[in-house]
């Protein structure tokens, strides 16, 4: 029974060795580069394709900043600007409105454009008057 269990063990560990050794070889012909170079070139081809549509590069979803396109954004804030300038109180107020209801949280509250202060916060270190007990929270095993 032993030599039996003996010549299986060698038996796989020598087919591990020659998986090892053809996985070694496969691994150093990729790295060479003697792989058909055809099927290379077009594999080549299509990364970049696939890369150059990426939404999250460094360049991707980034329109083309020409002096053209400053000029027409620049033009349009000037535009914007003088429109809120001629505006009267009443259109600022509705405005500031309409901003209000589109920044209009789950809660109804609007955060920071809020004109409504929030509501005094109690500091937990700090007793009240009704909240005398005689025990310290921090006096634990002092006696």
């Amino acid at each position: 029974m032993k030599s039996s269990n003996t010549i299986v063990t060698i038996v796989v560990i020598a087919a591990v060795l020659l998986a090892a050794y053809a996985v070694g070889l496969v691994i150093r012909q990729a790295r060479t580069g003697k792989a058909p170079s055809e099927a290379t070139e077009a594999n080549e081809a299509l990364i970049r394709e696939g890369t150059a549509k990426l939404s999250h590069g460094p360049e991707a979803g980034r329109a083309k900043d020409t002096p053209q396109a400053r000029t027409q954004l620049k033009e349009k804030h000037a535009q914007e600007l003088e429109k809120m300038n001629a505006a009267t109180d009443e259109q600022k107020e509705q405005f500031r409105q309409q901003v209000r209801e589109r920044f209009r949280d789950r809660r109804g509250t609007t955060g920071t454009l809020s004109t409504q202060r929030p509501a005094a916060v109690r500091d937990p270190n700090t007793k009240s008057n009704s909240e005398k007990t005689g025990a310290e929270p921090n006096a634990a095993g002092q006696g």
